[in-house]
């Protein structure tokens, strides 16, 4: 879809307005693609689902609002939530299908934080219950802490408010093994093996075995180059959102 077909939804609804649920069928595929302008490129988003309130999904680093809707798990639980509300999904600039960014120059907490609050804006969604999993949580607790009244709710999936271990905060990865996490990943993504990193149960399910490569290939693409994906680690790394101070 070309990024200049911008159609963010723009009129204000009331709760009222989403209720009677009518859930998006996940054996239809990915909803529609949505494109919203910021200062410094497209972020892509979606809208599905119907319900009393707003949902809004902030995925990881690798996430891609078209292809997640391939992974049978992943579709599921996206249409249970659609069930009970209007979910809102996207693609944080330099991710999936929105624009990308300068690998030496990644977007600060604060500015990836913002792809959210304009999609929502996009969306018209005046509040909204956050969903963050994985490092997607940093941006949600960052979200909520600078907009508390945009934010109904707070999710955490897999989330954490520093990944590296430090002198007050014991429960992080240690830096050796960080490092050498690393340095396994990207041999892996260079042999297209990274998802052996999967435990054997998620593999079958997403029928992501050795005698499935052409499985294996969509579900991988079009995921960020090793180059990419080691820069977005050490971003990751350095995030701490117990030292953050949300601005208003």
């Amino acid at each position: 879809m070309d990024p200049g077909d911008i159609r963010g939804r723009a009129d204000q609804t009331s709760p009222a307005d989403h209720a009677g649920g009518h859930p998006w069928p996940a054996s239809a595929g990915a909803p529609e693609i949505h494109y919203v302008k910021t200062e410094d490129g497209y972020v892509a988003y979606q809208i599905f689902g119907e319900g009393p309130y707003d949902v809004l999904f902030i995925g990881n680093w690798a996430s891609n609002i078209e292809v997640m809707w391939e992974h049978p798990s992943m579709a599921r639980y996206l249409e249970r939530l659609g069930r009970f509300a209007r979910v809102i999904c996207f693609d944080k600039r330099g991710a999936g299908l929105s624009d990308p960014v300068p690998l030496g120059a990644l977007p600060t907490l604060e500015h990836w934080m913002d792809d959210a609050r304009i999609v929502l804006d996009a969306a018209g969604s005046e509040q909204t219950a956050l969903i963050g999993d994985a490092e997607g949580g940093l941006m949600a607790m960052m979200f909520a802490a600078t907009y508390p009244q945009r934010t109904r709710a707070l999710v955490l999936v897999n989330a954490f408010a520093k990944m590296l271990r430090a002198g007050d905060y014991s429960i992080g990865m240690p830096e050796e093994a960080a490092e050498r996490f690393l340095e396994i990943w990207e041999r892996a993504w260079v042999r297209e093996s990274c998802w052996s990193f999967r435990p054997p149960v998620w593999r079958r399910t997403h029928r992501c075995s050795t005698g499935s490569a052409a499985t294996c290939d969509s579900q991988r693409r079009p995921q960020p180059v090793p180059a990419c994906t080691d820069g977005c680690f050490r971003w990751t790394y350095a995030r701490c959102c117990r030292a953050s101070r949300a601005r208003r």
